[in-house]
């Protein structure tokens, strides 16, 4: 299964930990409402699966699994600490201007599609 954030295709969503790989990635935190996603935060990471297991405000691990939250990943092993952060610049730039686009009077929380 897959999660897109703007245009950018990312495994997932996962609610475990033993679910990720220790590979370099983006992670991508999701709140989980009902059936909609939405964004909380993308980090890039040496470790995907350490990153997670060790984060401090959303706990994912193989004991606690949540159903409040999800994360997605992008893995990417050939790239850089310093490449992976311009990658979450691109993303984050294509999704502000697609939601930006989708502006309204009253706007809905920003959502990410399964």
């Amino acid at each position: 299964m897959t999660v897109l954030i703007g245009s950018w295709e990312f495994e997932g969503p996962f609610n475990k930990s033993n679910e990720l790989r220790s590979e370099p990635g983006l992670c991508a935190i999701l709140h989980v409402d009902n059936e909609n996603m939405e964004l909380v935060e993308i980090e890039e990471t040496e470790s995907v699966r350490k990153f997670i297991e060790k984060h401090k405000k959303y706990h994912f691990s193989d004991r606690m699994p949540t159903d409040k939250f999800a994360v997605a990943v992008y893995y990417c092993s050939d790239l850089t600490s310093s490449l992976r952060q311009g990658l979450i610049d691109e993303v984050l730039k294509e999704f502000d201007q697609a939601a930006e686009d989708n502006w309204v009077a009253h706007p809905a929380p920003l959502s990410v599609a399964i």
